[in-house]
Parts: structure tokens; sequence; C-alpha cells
């Protein structure tokens, strides 16, 4: 070996461990080389691909991301070892360093398709079931379907919504049924559509607070039952049958609906829970069923708030024998009573509380030694002048001693109970109104300490925001001012301010009436979930018109997934709502105007109705806060 041969082997030997020690893998003809790593996120692939191979470090390279289909390129984020860059061209040239890491972003673009397999038809049936089938290149995440203007639902599935279902209630003539697919990505299909005529007559109501309903059974047995908005009192055949409870109603049809019972009290009713379907024949009567498969007839009117919100000052009496049942001196009948009959007399603690428009629940429980460990529990009903009255003793022993029968009342009450709240702050309110040409609606308000808010969830024609004056006028009547400020083309369009007169009928409820006609109010005090500000929060919404997100800043807004953004305003009306008005700065809508009012069930959800400038609505349904 010559000396040319020898030294050109030791620079060979020296070379191989300064690679190492920089990073590298290698030696080529060309340079210093280092391996490249290439990940791939969603469904592509990459030209050429040379991930794991030992490329010339200083040397340039092109590479292209090929998306699936179904998919887009997004970008490439570039990672070296010092720094990180992002390039957003599917075709790039980048320049070899040690430690290079490659990947390709690629995002799900292709939307679902959604089929009805469910024809267009007509009939009689109220409920129906709709089917059919969703496709998607990864998915579908969900389907939902929306009944006329209603709010969207989640229809049913057993293999990931291939084939759904869903259960609609029609209302009476042409039904217009609406089918979108969602996948993980947000993307949404075209929305089909199938239309479904009922043609039942719609004698159901939508609520039955505020009613009496006189059962009548094939085996002549019968019970009356009143109710107010959760709570109903029961007046049965026997004493076992008669008590109070909380009750659900769902019309399930143009011309039927469901009604589910629960005795809560006295202890020893015979059966604590009913589900009976009532079949209207017209807008007061009709047939009836059970889940016990018992039949019979029923007819409907209207209860009159007959019951006193206390006891407070009255003395109750046996109508039979002329004896004292009971005689209360406090406030509320919510503390003591004494009681006089032909076996002495006893005294102790009671509670009074109304269950119904027509009855309430006395439950009294002696403190004397002769009657110490006995319940009392007495049924009230005020109705029609015949007062019938339940009553039980004796409960320690798991026992109960019944009587039945009518009573009179003595004395004056105090009006404690069902005087007008001094200030509405605070509080909600569920009305049903019945308008001069008949109509019936229903609608949520909330009062702050001058501002308050309506909602309904499918319109803003009937949902809107401003202020109120609020002013008692006797002891059990006040007035209620309210300007509307927004939106436009709400119920702002009254004309100004409409005086709303009331006459409370109870410590939380209440009749109205006003111009437009006249309906109740249940009250109930709030606490507030409604936050103070949208800065750095980003609202989810599920509407009729699709889902998306807002992210809200200092006094801006973006909606994900559009090209919109602006500025805002947030104002807080009541302690379940917030009127958000939005204003477009981008130069595809500048200057359109949205108002989103926001009712919120908890801090971070709650429904929405939202609509444009024009007045218009233009979407509502449910959404989240994060």
């Amino acid at each position: 070996m010559n000396l040319k041969q020898n030294i050109r082997q030791f620079i060979m030997l020296s070379a191989v461990p300064l690679a190492v020690a920089i990073g590298t893998e290698g030696v080529h003809a060309g340079g210093v080389t280092a391996k490249l790593a290439i990940t791939i996120n969603g469904r592509g692939s990459v030209s050429p691909n040379d991930k794991g191979k030992n490329l010339i470090i200083g040397q340039s390279y092109t590479i292209k991301a090929v998306p699936a289909a179904g998919f887009g390129f997004l970008d490439w984020i570039i990672t070296g070892s010092t720094n990180t860059v992002t390039n957003t061209a599917a075709k790039m040239t980048f320049q070899m360093v040690s430690n290079l890491q490659l990947t390709a972003n690629f995002l799900d673009v292709q939307p679902p398709t959604v089929k009805i397999t469910t024809k267009a038809a007509q009939g009689s049936n109220s409920v129906v079931t709709i089917s059919g089938t969703a496709r998607d290149n990864v998915g579908v995440s969900g389907l939902w379907y929306q009944v006329g203007t209603s709010g969207w639902n989640l229809a049913a599935t057993e293999n990931d919504y291939t084939n759904w279902t869903a259960v609609v209630v029609l209302v009476p003539g042409q039904n217009t049924i609406k089918v979108y697919a969602e996948d993980a990505a947000g993307n949404t299909s075209l929305t089909n559509t199938v239309a479904l005529t009922d043609d039942s007559i719609g004698l159901a109501p939508e609520s039955i607070a505020g009613t009496t309903l006189q059962l009548t059974a094939t085996n002549t047995n019968s019970a009356v039952l009143s109710f107010d908005w959760s709570t109903f009192s029961q007046i049965g055949g026997s004493n076992t049958s008669t008590g109070v409870g909380t009750y659900t109603y769902v019309p399930i049809g143009a011309s039927a609906g469901q009604l589910a019972t629960m005795l809560l009290a006295p202890p020893a009713v015979s059966s604590n829970d009913e589900v009976f379907t009532l079949f209207f024949t017209n807008g007061t009567s009709g047939t009836w069923t059970n889940i016990d498969t018992n039949s019979g007839t029923f007819t409907l009117g209207d209860a009159s708030s007959s019951a006193p919100g206390s006891l407070s000052g009255l003395t109750l009496m046996n109508a039979a024998s002329g004896s004292n049942i009971y005689q209360f001196t406090n406030e509320y009948g919510n503390g003591t009573f004494v009681a006089t009959d032909t076996n002495g007399t006893s005294s102790g603690a009671c509670s009074y509380a109304l269950y119904s428009p027509t009855a309430a629940l006395l439950q009294a429980i002696p403190t004397n030694a002769a009657d110490l460990g006995t319940t009392n529990y007495l049924v009230l009903n005020f109705s029609n002048g015949s007062n019938t009255y339940f009553t039980e003793t004796d409960m320690t022993n798991a026992s109960a001693d019944t009587n039945a029968g009518t009573f009179s009342v003595t004395g004056e009450s105090s009006t404690q109970g069902d005087k007008a709240p001094v200030s509405l702050a605070g509080l909600s309110a569920i009305v049903t109104e019945i308008k001069t040409n008949g109509a019936t609606k229903s609608f949520r308000i909330s009062f702050g300490a001058s501002s308050f808010s309506q909602f309904t969830p499918d319109t803003n024609h009937d949902s809107g925001v401003g202020t109120y004056i609020y002013t008692v006028t006797g002891t059990n009547t006040a007035e209620f001012l309210n300007t509307y400020l927004a939106p436009p083309g709400s119920v702002s369009d009254q004309g100004g301010p409409s005086p709303v007169f009331f006459t409370f009928t109870g410590s939380h409820s209440a009749k109205f009436s006003n111009a437009d006609g006249h309906g109740t109010l249940t009250f109930a005090a709030t606490a507030s979930t409604v936050p103070l500000s949208l800065l750095g929060r980003t609202l989810h919404g599920n509407g009729k018109n699709g889902s998306g997100g807002i992210s809200f800043t200092d006094g801006n807004f973006t909606m994900s997934g559009k090209s919109e953004s602006g500025t805002y305003t947030y104002a807080i009306y009541g302690p379940q709502a917030a009127m958000v008005v939005m204003t477009d700065t981008d130069s595809t809508n500048a200057g359109t105007v949205k108002y989103l009012l926001l009712w919120y069930s908890s801090t971070k959800a709650g429904s929405f109705v939202q609509s444009q400038s024009s007045g218009e609505s233009a979407d509502s349904g449910t959404f989240t806060m994060k």
C-alpha cells in the first residue's frame, strides 16, 4: 500500500465517527445523510414515499401529498431540529436536515348521504314510524329528523345509521318530515324530505294544566282528577284511591294524549302509578284505556281556583257531625293546629300544600301525649261546594284508620299565601295564553330586576327581550307593563308597551289578561344560570339548519366553517336568558345583523332561537357552551 492509499483510508475511517456525532445515520457519495420520518394523518399518500430512507443533508427534495377519495389535503407540518413550520401546498420542496419529520394532514371532506325509504302517505294515523338508510366514506355519527317546524331529534339505529328509524307524531293536515346526516368531521348531507298527511281532526290539548278530568270506567268506578302544572289531586271512588301526587301529559297525536300519574300521599293509596291513553272524540270528551287494559269514558273541563292558598285563621268543620276537624292560627297553615271532637282536644304541627286548583294536602302531627306518634293526612277537595276530605291516622303502626265525608270552612283566612309578590326579580314563569281568536300558545318568561325575556323554542315571532315595570295594585293584584326591545319583527310588533293585569290565585300562580287575550302563569324562583360574559367561550349549536360553532373574544365573534365574523354585544335579560346581537363585518355578509336569544337550562347548555335583521326566524335548536 502506497502513501496515497494510506491517507485515503485514514480520512474515510475518521469520517465515520464524525457523522455519528452530528446525529446522522450515514454518509453518501454526495455527503452526510439522515433518515427521513413521514407521518400521515387522515387518508392519503405521499409521492415519492421516502419514509425511512437516508437523504443527503442540505440537498433539496420535492414531495407531493395525494388525498384519498373523499378526503382533501390540509397542510404539511415540517419539524426539524430547531423549528417547526407549516406549508399548505400539496406539492412542496424541502431541504433535508438532521431529525426531519414531515407530517401530511388530510381531512374528510365528503358529506354523507341519506335516504328515506318511507314513501309519501295519507291516512288518519297520527303516530308513524319512518325509516331509511345513510352512508359515508368514514362513518355516520348522527342522523337528525324534524316534523314541520318543530325541533330536530336524533333518530334511532342499531348499526351506526346504516339503517335508521324515527317515530314521528303528526299534526292534522300535511306534515313535511326532514332528515339529514352528519359525520364525525362535521360534514352534513343534503336534507331529504317526505310528506305525510294526517286526516285526523286536532282535538288533543297541548296541556291539561288548570283542568279537571272526570274518568268513568266500564265497571262504574269513577275518579275526578284536577291538574296544576306538574302536580294533581285525585278524588276516587274509595278512600284508598284518593290522594295527591305528580303527573306528566304528552300529546301523542292529533286526537290522543298520554297521561301518567303517580300518587304520593296519603301512604295508604292503593295504586301509585297509572298510565292512561286519552282518545278525544271532541275537544272536551272521549274514551280512555290504561296499561291494565281497563277502559271507559272521560270529560275534560276547567278547574276553578277554589282551594285557598292558606288555612291560616280558618276552622274546618265536619259537615255531618258539626264537630271541629282542625283550627289553624299560623300563617300559611305551616305551623300549629288545634282539633276538637267528641274524643277531646288534640294539637300539634301541620303543613298545607296545594296540588291542584281545587285540592290540597293537609298533614297534621299531634304532639299531645294522647295522640303522640299519630300522623293524619287529609286530602281536601274544595270544588263545586262539595268539600270531601280523607283522613288517615296512626301511621306509626303501619296501619291506617280511614274516614271520609264533607266539610265546611268557617273563619277568615289570611291572604298571606295569596298576596301578589313585591317583586318579580329572580323568578321564571310558564305561561299559557288564550288569544282573543281562541288560539292557545305556551311560552316561558324569565324576570330580572327590570328586564325580561320571553322564549318559545320554535320562532322568534313569539320570543324576545325587553324591559318591564311591575306594580302591585292590591292584595292579590298587580300590573305588568312591558316593552320589547329585540329582535325586530317579533312580539315587539305589538305597537309599544302593553299592560298585563295579574290576579294571584296562590303564592306561585296567577291569572292574567291583556288586550290580546288571557291565561295563567306559574312562577318559580330560579337560580341564575347565565354567564356574565361570553369572552373566551365557544358556543356549539344544533339547529334545524344544521350545526356549527361560534367563538367569542373581546367584542368579536367568528363562526367556524363559515366565512362569517364581526362584532357582537351581549346582555342578560333575567336569570335564565341573554341576547347576543351579532353584526357581520366580512365582505360577503357585511352589515347583516343576527339576533341570538339564549335560554340556559344550565350554565353550559340550553336552547336558542336566532333571527336575521329582517325579523324572519332563521334557526332554532339546542346549544352547549365551553
